[in-house]
């Protein structure tokens, strides 16, 4: 059966793959019986199908293949599972096919892998990555709750979900609906007290404020995230065209999807979701699709991301500084991600975001610069004399990091900062999706030339969509030439789209944002009471820092009867040149003051 389906993929992967030796798992000793460790088998399966050369196809029939060992043992990149090196190739299961990990690490790893297929893969591990229960006491003074694990469900006294370096995020849902409650906001936990009788008492980190409402009866899921070991479902690096296909993951310790340093990887009708025929609550520790320092792309459609513990999607790269500016056209920055010579850097001011140069990388040469590797570029123009690390004195030694801000605020100066246009995602296609029940957000885009369309987004806490630079987290670039298109949003909390250079020193002088389009969208049920995220409660839009701003032929509302702020407005609009808002619908249509628009014109 699976013989005969080879050609109807490969037309529906859109790749071209000749002709080449065929591999079955069970020839290579693996069971299927979830009960024997199948990882060596798998492990031979995929280095035979490497030795093979292009072609090759690979069959694995249904079955549950657990993974009681590690492949990959190397600090940070922990692996249970790798296929590396295959070319032109298919891999195939039959579908209801699990890998099951009983590693906390990475599950299934794609490692240089081109021009290739991947079909009916879904992941899922055991133990899980989070627990569940039921909260049975609260106690408002000692900030404490009480909790019953459900059945079959990890301990939270077990290795991973207490004690550093843990981080351990709780969220609460309605015991009727299950789905995660917005006005109770989540909270940390790193501590748990075993009272007996199978009751467990979990002292909250942030204290609960008076007018929220935790109380006996609501449902909770607590994560077990953090460690070295990253914990993706399916980690995708160093693939070329290669193509993710109705592949699924249940649940993971980090990402479901983590796509790293790859060129125009395409995912098509994956999954996100829980485990049919379960109870879970949730899906996933991380973000659902994580995708970072790509070159081209990806493309994601027709694809469904829910009930994630973070953003349905991210898609980004980072920063460099620049360290010293040896020659008007030679400089040394910061190492980087998958970049190449021939390479665009857009130089930037951190305080502003504001675009001082661009050049191309006509060499690039690794070096040691005050005892840390760096990069010496040669650049096919000069630079204007920038601020570097050398002038202003900064540490040689840094890591891009959710601190990077705080970091430079502190030193009250900031060197010139660059991005790699060439290795951000540009070109990015997010189309005909849908991301929903998850929490925080929908997708955080930063990728240049990208383009959202055709998507529902549902049932997110919000913002749905999030673009622009944001220096806390340190991901860039800022979404120049975004195309938001043909949308549906329904029952988003929070600012549903939010243009803005986050967390820039001087706000109010940014307006690098460039040639934005938000058209043909529609919104309703906005404004669901909520007390915790980025953006406002009751508003649609925000855009802040953007030049040539379009928002035109969309639909505002209605917004949900209890909207939290009802004086906000649908649109606002501020610290940008030349908006354009023409065009859009309002309901309802007594609602005047519905755009508050400060830009220039």
């Amino acid at each position: 059966m699976l013989i005969k389906t080879i050609t109807a993929v490969l037309t529906v992967a859109g790749l071209s793959l000749c002709a080449g030796k065929v591999l079955n798992a069970k020839d290579f000793g693996a069971k299927g019986d979830g009960i024997a460790d199948d990882r060596p088998a798998m492990t031979k399966l995929f280095d035979a199908a490497a030795a093979a050369g292009p072609g090759a196809k690979v069959i694995i029939p249904k079955g549950v293949y657990r993974m009681k060992t590690l492949q990959v043992t190397r600090r940070r990149y922990e692996t249970n599972i790798e296929a590396k090196g295959l070319k032109n190739a298919l891999v195939e299961a039959e579908p209801g096919t699990i890998f099951l990990m009983e590693n906390r690490a990475n599950g299934f790893s794609i490692n240089s892998c081109d021009n290739s297929v991947f079909k009916n893969i879904a992941i899922d591990f055991d133990p899980l990555p989070f627990t569940q229960g039921k909260v049975v006491a609260f106690d408002r003074a000692k900030n404490t709750i009480d909790v019953v694990i459900d059945k079959g469900y990890p301990s939270p006294l077990d290795k991973g979900f207490v004690g550093k370096p843990a981080r351990n995020r709780i969220n609460f849902y309605d015991p009727d609906t299950r789905r995660r409650l917005r006005n109770v906001p989540i909270n940390w936990v790193d501590k748990a007290f075993d009272l007996g009788n199978g009751k467990v008492r979990l002292p909250l980190r942030n204290k609960v404020r008076p007018y929220v409402k935790v109380r006996a009866g609501l449902r909770f899921a607590l994560i077990s995230r953090g460690g070295s070991a990253k914990g993706h479902g399916i980690f995708v690096q160093k693939c070329k065209e290669t193509k993710l296909y109705k592949t699924e993951v249940y649940s993971a310790y980090g990402c479901a999807y983590a796509i790293r340093d790859c060129d125009l990887l395409t995912m098509d009708s994956c999954l996100v979701t829980t485990k049919p025929g379960t109870d879970r609550l949730m899906t996933t520790d991380a973000d659902g699709i994580h995708v970072k320092f790509n070159r081209r792309g990806p493309i994601i459609e027709n694809c469904k991301i829910m009930y994630t513990d973070d953003d349905c999607v991210n898609i980004a790269a980072g920063y460099v500084r620049v360290c010293e500016q040896i020659a008007p056209n030679k400089i040394v920055v910061d190492v980087d991600g998958n970049a190449k010579a021939g390479d665009e850097y857009v130089f930037f001011d951190f305080l502003t975001a504001k675009v001082l140069a661009r050049a191309k990388s006509v060499k690039r040469r690794r070096i040691k610069w005050q005892n840390q590797p760096k990069y010496e570029l040669t650049l096919d123009k000069d630079l204007p004399r920038f601020d570097t690390v050398k002038t202003l004195k900064h540490p040689a030694k840094w890591r891009l990091s959710i601190g990077t801000r705080n970091e430079i605020k502190k030193m009250l100066s900031a060197p010139v900062f660059a991005y790699n246009n060439n290795a951000s995602g540009r070109g990015a296609i997010i189309r005909n999706n849908f991301f929903g029940h998850s929490w925080p957000r929908g997708i955080m885009i930063r990728a240049n030339d990208a383009v959202i369309e055709n998507n529902t987004f549902e049932d997110i806490l919000g913002p749905a969509i999030i673009a622009g630079h944001d220096l806390t987290w340190g991901e860039g670039p800022n979404s120049c030439g975004l195309k938001i298109v043909n949308n549906t949003f329904n029952n988003i909390s929070r600012t549903n789209i939010q243009i803005a250079e986050c967390a820039i020193i001087n706000k109010q002088d940014a307006r690098a944002i460039f040639d934005v389009l938000i058209k043909g969208n529609t919104f309703t049920n906005f404004g669901t009471p909520s007390y915790y995220g980025r953006g406002k409660v009751g508003d649609v839009i925000e855009a802040v820092n953007t030049t040539n701003l379009k928002i035109e032929n969309n639909v505002f509302g209605p917004p949900v009867k209890n909207i939290l702020d009802p004086k906000l407005p649908y649109v606002e609009v501020d610290y940008s040149d030349n908006a354009t808002i023409k065009n859009n619908k309002i309901v309802p249509t007594s609602k005047k003051k519905w755009l508050i628009d400060k830009s220039k014109k």
